[in-house]
């Protein structure tokens, strides 16, 4: 993507470094103890007006150019957000697949957040705390949006390393002035009656200019704190020396405990280890190594080891070669069955064809195998086949072929998967482009499997038009899949996205709606069809936040045996923000205090609207911080959260051992999280981290209204690292 502010900030960091070059520093020393001639004071209060002055001058220009760099870096990539799959019920489980007949990787809690990977029908791909990815089925949680954290966007590396550099200068001219300010002060106030009315409009001169320079350091401090815990990191350690590095890299080692308490308690002493170099071999070639190790407990104690080697060249035709061999372990301390050893080996080629048009393909082998016969072994051969054809600035056409031939003994687990996709995008102005978006994807299983065998085939028609610092899209979705062994299933689905996004220098919002039906095609169907409705609004302005989300699923007929009740999902979190705020020594970059506010309804099946088996509302308060204190940069989150929940409760019947459903009755579970990041700079290559987080909750359940009655549930970590980072 082009950055179309690029060439005026560039002027304007040039300006910048030109100016500071030209303006001669002074050191100032220490001013002899006041009560020296009125020529000496008349001469030390001019002095300190005039570097004031040349301070407030450099610091304008230099703030400028930073909320410049800032816009720009943020017109790529106004305001993401991060949808977040919290757990509504007592334990919700999360499979080896999309497949309801997979096996269990992990039980999550209630009240547990889990980043959403991917969405697939009515299961959404999360990623656990030990790294592992599963399915997990939506109704067991409820889909929340956030604001993602602030990040140095990946394609303005460049921009953002100039922003650090300029906002590190701001604040060595802000420290300069304070010292400058303060001297000033001393000399005034020691001065007669007679002698401060003489000097005082020069003293409210040099003021003034003090406030003007305060506030282009709050100006520039509450623009840049997203993106203060990634500054220190953003400079290479030879930012000074212009020869070509050899070999580089990071060392991280974190020590300490962590502990999960349910039914029993398991705490473990925990370690992180982690490693990655690359070596430049000449100007075409480099080798990269990955080395991780790590214990720590999430329910059960576990290990994890991985190794990564890859090598990389770039050929004279236009011609780039990927290649990467990595080994990963997990062992499982509790669960022998539980343990894997993965095995996977990938190569990607990149070609420049004439006229920009570009052909690229992935290749990977993956081999899992599990300790104990009988696991989820599997070997999966993986490839992906891309070929863009430009025609010059207006259109492109991009071809893709995506496919996984996977063999195993488990039968979920064996299946064959092509995916053909075209994709045709116009350029109807520099600002608004139209895209068509078609797709089969075939999936085909065997054995006990083969019911989830399906072709799907759908076609997206997206309208998008940017502007600096916003982007709107609209999109028109149509959807229809068969399952050839399951026909019952059969569907059409026609819905559409409407999507805003804004963001300008750290401030920004992102609103979309969709809707959605889905039709069953079947004769003497079984299955209701039903429309979902969903709105989410994310954003940070200058004064306020707000997070929320509001899913409405309608169904054509409602049935509660078959768990068909209407659905209301809401979820919001929003409150004021406080932004540059010091606390003593203390920068608190920005802070985000909301009021939390949810509900998962239940409705159209007659009875008390709320009191219903599966109903929930939940309130509570939480925060965000970042601050810095000296050179630690640290961010912070909490929340307190309580809940109202409903459900039947249940007794097992002592003569036929089966569970009888009896009344509904409310349940009142209650938890906290905490959680605390810093990180310390000490010299140019060393960084010390610290890292705790703790969450408790109490459910509320009793043998009345489960077969596990639990009183509490807690999770804790305690961290204490080290990070190297080496430039040879």
């Amino acid at each position: 993507m082009v950055i179309r502010p690029l060439p005026f900030v560039l002027v304007l960091i040039f300006s910048c470094q030109l100016h500071a070059q030209t303006t001669a520093v002074r050191t100032r020393e220490e001013t002899a103890p006041p009560g020296g001639s009125n020529q000496n004071t008349s001469k030390s209060i001019a002095e300190s007006k005039n570097e004031l002055s040349q301070i407030g001058a450099d610091m304008k220009i230099k703030t400028v150019a930073l909320l410049k760099l800032i816009k720009a870096m943020e017109t790529v990539s106004p305001v993401a957000n991060v949808g977040i799959a919290k757990v509504i019920r007592a334990q919700a489980a999360v499979r080896e697949t999309e497949t309801p007949e997979s096996s269990i990787l992990f039980q999550a809690d209630i009240e547990d957040e889990l980043p959403v990977v991917d969405k697939r029908e009515h299961v959404y791909r999360v990623r656990l705390e030990d790294g592992r990815t599963g399915w997990i089925h939506e109704r067991d949680v409820q889909i929340l949006t956030r604001s993602a954290e602030k990040k140095p966007p990946s394609d303005t590396k460049m921009l953002f390393t100039v922003a650090v550099r300029i906002m590190q200068d701001i604040r060595e001219q802000h420290a300069r002035a304070g010292t400058v300010i303060t001297l000033l002060h001393k000399t005034y106030i020691a001065l007669s009656s007679d002698e401060q009315q003489k000097y005082r409009p020069e003293y409210q001169a040099a003021v003034r200019i003090g406030k003007t320079i305060e506030q282009y350091h709050g100006y520039a401090s509450r623009f840049f704190s997203p993106y203060a815990p990634y500054a220190e990191r953003s400079l290479p350690p030879t930012a000074a020396r212009p020869d070509k590095t050899a070999l580089n890299g990071q060392i991280s080692l974190d020590i300490g405990q962590s502990a999960y308490e349910s039914a029993k308690e398991n705490s473990e002493s925990s370690r992180n280890l982690q490693a990655n170099a690359t070596w430049i071999l000449n100007n075409t070639s480099r080798l990269v190594a990955n080395l991780g190790h790590r214990r720590e407990v999430m329910q059960t104690p576990f290990t994890t080891t991985d190794v990564l080697l890859g090598y990389s060249r770039q050929l004279k035709n236009s011609m780039r070669l990927n290649s990467r061999l990595g080994y990963l372990h997990y062992d499982d301390q509790n669960l022998n069955r539980n343990d894997f050893g993965q095995l996977q080996a990938d190569v990607q080629m990149e070609y420049g064809l004439t006229g920009g048009a570009r052909l690229s393909g992935a290749f990977s082998h993956i081999r899992k195998s599990f300790r104990q016969s009988g696991g989820n072994d599997f070997v999966s051969n993986q490839f992906n086949l891309n070929t863009i054809f430009k025609n010059g600035n207006k259109s492109e056409t991009a071809y893709n072929l995506r496919g996984i031939l996977q063999s195993s003994d488990i039968s979920f687990l064996h299946f064959n998967q092509i995916t053909p996709r075209m994709r045709y995008l116009l350029r109807r102005s520099p600002q608004s482009n139209f895209s068509v978006v078609t797709e089969v994807d075939y999936i085909g299983y065997t054995k006990e499997a083969r019911n989830n065998s399906y072709v799907k085939e759908s076609a997206d028609f997206q309208w998008t038009t940017n502007a600096i610092g916003g982007e709107k899209t609209r999109i028109a979705r149509l959807a229809f899949k068969q399952f050839p062994n399951n026909n019952q299933f059969n569907y059409l689905r026609a819905g559409g996205d409407l999507s805003w996004r804004t963001g300008t220098a750290g401030i920004g919002t992102s609103t979309s709606v969709y809707a959605l039906f889905n039709w069953f095609t079947s004769n003497g169907k079984s299955q209701t069809d039903f429309l979902d409705l969903r709105l989410d609004r994310n954003g940070v302005e200058k004064t306020y936040f707000v997070d929320a989300s509001l899913f409405n699923r309608l169904w054509t007929q409602v049935d509660p045996k078959q768990q068909q009740n209407h659905l209301l999902d809401l979820y919001s979190r929003a409150g004021p923000v406080f932004s540059g705020t010091r606390l003593g020594s203390v920068l608190v970059n920005r802070l985000k205090v909301g009021l939390i506010l949810g509900g998962h309804v239940l409705y159209g099946s007659g009875g008390n609207f709320i009191k219903k088996d599966g109903n929930s509302l939940r309130f509570g308060l939480g925060f965000d911080a970042s601050a810095a204190w000296k050179q630690t940069t640290g961010t912070f989150s909490g929340s307190f959260e309580k809940s109202v929940v409903y459900g039947n409760e249940i007794e097992i019947n002592p003569w036929t051992g089966q569970m009888e459903i009896g009344k509904v009755v409310p349940r009142s579970p209650v938890s906290i999280q905490f959680r605390c990041d810093t990180r310390t700079p000490v010299g140019r290559d060393w960084d010390i981290r610290f890292n705790l987080s703790y969450y408790n909750i109490r459910p509320d359940v009793n043998d009345k209204t489960s077969i596990n009655p639990l009183e509490r549930r807690t999770k804790f970590k305690l961290f204490l690292g080290l990070v190297h980072r080496f430039d040879w």
